[in-house]
């Protein structure tokens, strides 16, 4: 039972940047929206990309604070399982940055793992922009 248990926390960790989620939002009238993740810390929030709409008022009415969720998404795989949580929205932003922004950084360490590459990097901000974006992005 153990191993089970670790192998699906694993599994969960294998959820990366761009995988499709599902939203099921009932209030004020049911929808299902299909979004790309951005990122997540996990137990805490999922930072998803706003839907892509002709009309950036078209989900106004379901996409506001403090609305209800259930979140849904496949693990595909040896088992294809599916995954599903509710939550609420905590906050909703059209338009996370006001521009294209550039920022000097030096690459401090690197590691491929199984055809995965992750890389650390050291910002080279003088400035205060560096913590300002990442207190936009709800990282603190």
């Amino acid at each position: 039972m153990l191993e089970a248990s670790a192998e699906t926390t694993l599994q969960l960790f294998e959820l990366g940047p761009g995988k499709m989620l599902d939203l099921q939002i009932n209030n004020p009238l049911p929808v299902r929206l299909k979004l790309s993740l951005v990122g997540y810390d996990l137990g805490r929030y999922i930072i998803l990309k706003y839907p892509r709409v002709a009309n950036n008022s078209e989900y106004n009415d379901v996409l506001i604070e403090g609305n209800g969720v259930i979140v849904r998404y496949l693990l595909e795989g040896d088992k294809d399982e599916c995954f599903a949580f509710s939550s609420s929205v905590r906050s909703v932003t059209q338009h996370p940055v006001d521009g294209e922004i550039k920022i000097m950084a030096q690459i401090c360490n690197s590691r491929n793992e199984n055809g995965e590459i992750s890389v650390g990097i050291k910002f080279m901000d003088n400035g205060n922009l560096v913590p300002k974006l990442l207190s936009q992005l709800f990282i603190v």
